[in-house]
């Protein structure tokens, strides 16, 4: 056996997306035993079985298919984001000024934000090399209209980072937002 590789690298779903099939190719094609068994990294974030890579919430994720026959491994690095909405595009925001490397954003909704709706699956914050960045989210303490998103660590000065609030997000009263937010910030 020489070896094994995938069909994708790199593999970017979004929440509450359809699974997709990667493909494992065994080198050589007559090698007596061709199965793989599958891994995930972060099985809350992509779960795999035979092959069939699901979105279960954001962030990184590594996909690993390893020969039962010599060992051999490929990877695939899958990025999931929150559910943009039915029509599957952003409503794309910019910040008019840069902001500190500990800025604690402060989202104000027109209603009260259902606390079940704010998790993982509905925010992210990708860096400038589309990495997940650790934040944390939470109901602000005044206002049962605002969420906090702070990152766990400072942001770094001079990158450029992507906020992602999903339509995923509901009040309440159980709506949710018609379309995703996709907020471009600088950090000075």
């Amino acid at each position: 056996m020489n070896g094994v590789s995938l069909d994708k690298n790199t593999l970017s779903l979004t929440v509450d997306e359809a699974s997709y099939a990667l493909k494992a190719s065994i080198q050589p094609t007559y090698a007596s035993n061709p199965a793989v068994t599958w891994r995930s990294s972060e099985p809350n974030v992509a779960t795999v079985k035979e092959g069939m890579v699901t979105p279960v919430g954001t962030g990184k994720s590594i996909i690993t298919a390893t020969t039962t026959d010599g060992n051999k491994t490929a990877v695939c690095t899958v990025k999931v984001i929150p559910y943009a909405g039915e029509n599957g595009t952003w409503d794309e925001r910019q910040a008019e000024q840069s902001v500190a490397v500990d800025k604690t954003w402060r989202i104000k909704f027109s209603n009260k934000v259902d606390p079940e709706s704010i998790n993982r699956q509905n925010i992210m914050v990708l860096d400038s090399k589309n990495e997940p960045v650790e934040i944390e989210v939470k109901a602000d303490a005044e206002s049962d209209k605002i969420i906090q998103i702070t990152p766990k660590d400072s942001y770094i000065k001079g990158e450029h980072y992507r906020l992602y609030l999903g339509a995923g997000l509901s009040s309440s009263s159980g709506k949710s937002l018609s379309q995703g937010i996709l907020f471009s910030f600088y950090v000075e």
